[in-house]
């Protein structure tokens, strides 16, 4: 048997209150709780109901650019250890969130839980971090009083200056940040806060190989969301895959940077496929969470493809049948290749050297991400990160029947075929 979970807390105070859900969001979520449900799962892997939560001791990051596997990751997780994830940012809970773990808001999305799903770029993203680790308005083009007026109250500016910003959604800068605040009235100013409020004390960083992680970007952005009406794969220049190129090595880098000092672990997407029992192993033990071998292989069976677009237990957004394997849809009206020029491109800006400083060893110069680009198979050799060099206390919130040792595995190298 599993070990039994840590009792639930009591709901946590809001540290920042939201903005009120835009008409869109409501529909959505009306249309989702219209839809029929799934029939009862009956497994010994059950996900935890909608309304649950998880407040560990420890705030632990689930770090990905988007598209890289974290849905999955935590349809995995959460059926392993019946413990419900949470969302940096409630914009990000399209598909499998929890609600209940804020006092006098129920219906509002978990911020906490077993491991938290965030796509931001970190910025001294920790406890204690120093505060030229993260951005101020000082790091901006903007001048001290237009800042100031776009900001709002002056306790706005002065939090900002003194905490400063420590998670931006890439390829975002806090200057857009601040700047898009014009069009706020003074209660959406207040509501939505820049300065640094979430921070984590550990995390695992999810990566998937760039190149497929642009296409699947963009067809979520375009099929699945609507967010690129008007725009394709190549308009002016590919600009929106270069965007994303930008964005993904920036992402990492500061996750790579948050290794230095916090502990963290590196998970491939690609490894996660080729033996999910082994990866998500990995990842528990990390957490400090024990689960029996037959509940992890119970997760593993639930959490299929074929499975997962036809679950309605979520309560979700997003409509599986479109947010899990959808691609080749967008991919049978567009062409969603790399032409040299964009190859250049990337090499140029360094985003294949630091692909292949991240484990992606295919990418050993422009001529070898031609041939990746064209389908040849992506290589991986995992390495390390340099966290377990520096002591860190981490208080588990569930003691392991033993000591979990700190030092992250090197994995042989691997040849996985990059395909969905």
């Amino acid at each position: 048997m599993s070990r039994p979970r840590a009792p639930m807390r009591a709901p946590r105070a809001p540290h920042a209150p939201h903005a009120p859900q835009a008409p869109q969001a409501q529909r959505r979520q009306a249309q989702a709780a219209q839809e029929p449900q799934s029939e009862p799962d009956t497994s010994i892997c059950p996900l935890p109901p909608y309304r649950s939560w998880l407040r560990p001791p420890n705030r632990t990051a689930l770090a990905s650019h988007p598209r890289s596997g974290s849905t999955w990751t935590r349809f995995l997780l959460e059926r392993a250890s019946s413990s419900a994830c949470g969302f940096e940012d409630p914009g990000w809970a399209n598909v499998l969130p929890h609600a209940g773990g804020v006092e006098g808001k129920p219906d509002d999305i978990n911020e906490d839980g077993l491991i938290i799903k965030t796509h931001s770029i970190c910025f001294g993203c920790w406890p204690d971090a120093p505060i030229w680790k993260r951005l101020r308005v000082r790091n901006t083009s903007l001048a001290p009083q237009e800042a100031h007026r776009l900001l709002g109250p002056t306790e706005v500016t002065e939090k900002l200056e003194s905490i400063g910003t420590c998670l931006i959604f890439p390829p975002g800068s806090l200057e857009a940040a601040i700047k898009v605040r014009k069009n706020f009235n003074l209660e959406k100013k207040q509501a939505i806060q820049l300065h640094c409020t979430k921070m984590y004390d550990r995390a695992v960083v999810l990566i998937r190989d760039p190149l497929d992680v642009f296409r699947s970007n963009y067809h979520y952005r375009t099929k699945v969301l609507g967010l690129q009406r008007g725009r394709s794969w190549s308009k002016d220049q590919h600009a929106f895959v270069r965007e994303r190129a930008e964005a993904w090595m920036n992402f990492y880098r500061s996750w790579r940077d948050f290794a230095q000092v916090r502990p963290a672990m590196l998970v491939y997407y690609e490894l996660l496929k080729l033996n999910p029992a082994h990866e998500v192993q990995r990842m528990l033990q990390f957490l400090q969470v024990e689960v029996t071998p037959e509940k992890l292989t119970c997760a593993i069976e639930q959490t299929t493809m074929g499975k997962l677009k036809v679950d309605r237990s979520s309560k979700g957004r997003v409509d599986e049948t479109r947010f899990f394997g959808s691609r080749k849809e967008t991919e049978a009206k567009e062409n969603l290749t790399y032409p040299p020029t964009l190859l250049i491109s990337f090499d140029n800006m360094g985003l294949f050297q630091f692909a292949n400083s991240m484990g992606y060893i295919s990418y050993q110069g422009l001529a070898s991400a031609v041939a990746v680009a064209s389908g040849e198979s992506s290589r991986i050799e995992a390495v390390r990160f340099p966290w377990q060099l520096v002591e860190v206390a981490v208080e588990p919130f569930s003691a392991p029947a033993a000591p979990v040792s700190p030092m992250e595995t090197i994995l042989p190298e691997v040849t996985t075929s990059v395909d969905s």
